[in-house]
């Protein structure tokens, strides 16, 4: 976007003269420039808000639009404000995506479809979500079991009512059939 360096209104006329940073000139009605100068001032107000709003934390693209929306600016803006924050690196979603997926494995133990479900949300593209996931070092198995030893502690799963709510737990959490079966024979193995 460029900046305005200088406005002088036109003596002879009902025009206005702007001079841009790169002193490039253009002529305009005085209503145009009234205009122009309403939506550089919301534009600005906007970059102000959302530039608060990413300070405090990563944020997604979509998170900052919902927020200006919330502050009653209208989605053109929105977009023009996340935009120019992506391109002077407030804002971006694929290193969003590898500080989610770590976290979500270091603290909480997420399954891989619980985390793609959960980036999808907050509105992460589908393909960077997925590069994302290549590059991080997830083990749904080792996630699988880490859970159970937290909720089980040093109890042994015995009977078949208590392996159906393990299994059923693991589910719940995101984890697959087949490798929450396995992470539960697993943890009872370790107990033999």
């Amino acid at each position: 976007m460029k900046r305005i360096k200088h406005i002088n209104k036109d003596s002879k006329s009902d025009r206005i003269e702007i001079i841009f940073e790169n002193d490039t000139k253009m002529l305009v009605d005085s209503s145009q420039c009234c205009s122009a100068i309403e939506d550089q001032t919301r534009f600005d107000k906007a970059k102000s808000i959302a530039v608060r709003f990413v300070s405090l934390r990563l944020k997604t693209k979509q998170e900052v639009c919902n927020k200006l929306i919330q502050y009653g600016y209208t989605m053109d803006i929105c977009d023009k404000v996340c935009d120019e924050l992506q391109n002077q690196g407030y804002i971006n979603d694929y290193e969003y995506c590898i500080k989610y997926i770590s976290h979500s494995k270091k603290l909480k133990n997420m399954s891989t479809s619980m985390i793609i479900y959960n980036l999808k949300n907050k509105g992460i593209d589908e393909d960077l979500i997925y590069e994302a996931i290549k590059q991080s070092d997830i083990n749904d198995m080792d996630s699988a079991i880490i859970l159970l030893s937290k909720k089980y502690k040093k109890n042994c799963i015995r009977d078949i009512n208590e392996n159906r709510k393990a299994l059923a737990y693991l589910i719940n959490k995101g984890f697959s059939y087949e490798c929450s079966k396995m992470a539960l024979e697993t943890f009872k193995n370790s107990f033999h």
